[in-house]
């Protein structure tokens, strides 16, 4: 191999590592701007035309909606959330676009007279993509198996739409449009 064809295998190489940590970097702020309900800025991690399916929570499409619905809905609903991700997964494939998965953990205290606390183990299943050259979320799927309140013995009882036949989670956590 010549050195002008070693320099461009070492020059993507350097481009697709650069591509994973940005990656990185964008899911970490899509849980720092969530755990701490920073008003107006989760937009800022989707692409233009970006989809957020949050199971019970329901699907939001392009920035816009995305963030209504985490400012009007998701932040005022919540006293504290904090994320934890884990494992992260990703695959390039190509030099725009990607795919990753992630496990989490998020704890929740929501609001009102029914504030309780939850417990939540998941897997976000995202697909991003470059756009006007920032790493973007194009699709996160976020599904939990893993779901109880601080009152519930959690090894015992678990409220999750897995496995079919365990009970739904309690109205007063569920988060529609």
């Amino acid at each position: 191999m010549d050195d002008t064809a070693r320099i461009d295998k070492l020059e993507k190489r350097v481009r697709q590592m650069e591509s994973l940590n940005e990656i990185h970097n964008l899911k970490y702020l899509y849980f720092d701007i969530i755990d701490h309900f920073r008003s107006g800025m989760i937009g800022e991690v989707f692409a233009e035309e970006g989809v957020a399916s949050l199971t019970t929570m329901g699907e939001y499409k392009g920035r816009k909606e995305i963030t209504d619905f985490f400012d009007n809905s998701f932040f005022p609903s919540m006293e504290m959330v904090l994320h934890m991700g884990h494992h992260p997964q990703i695959s390039l494939l190509s030099d725009t676009s990607a795919r990753g998965t992630w496990l989490y953990e998020v704890y929740i205290i929501t609001k009102g007279p029914k504030s309780d606390g939850i417990w939540l183990t998941g897997l976000y299943k995202d697909e991003y993509v470059l756009e006007n050259g920032r790493w973007l979320i194009k699709y996160l799927s976020g599904g939990y198996y893993f779901n109880t309140t601080s009152d519930m013995p959690w090894a015992r009882e678990r409220f999750s739409p897995y496995p079919p036949g365990t009970p739904p989670l309690p109205e007063q956590f569920r988060i529609t449009k």
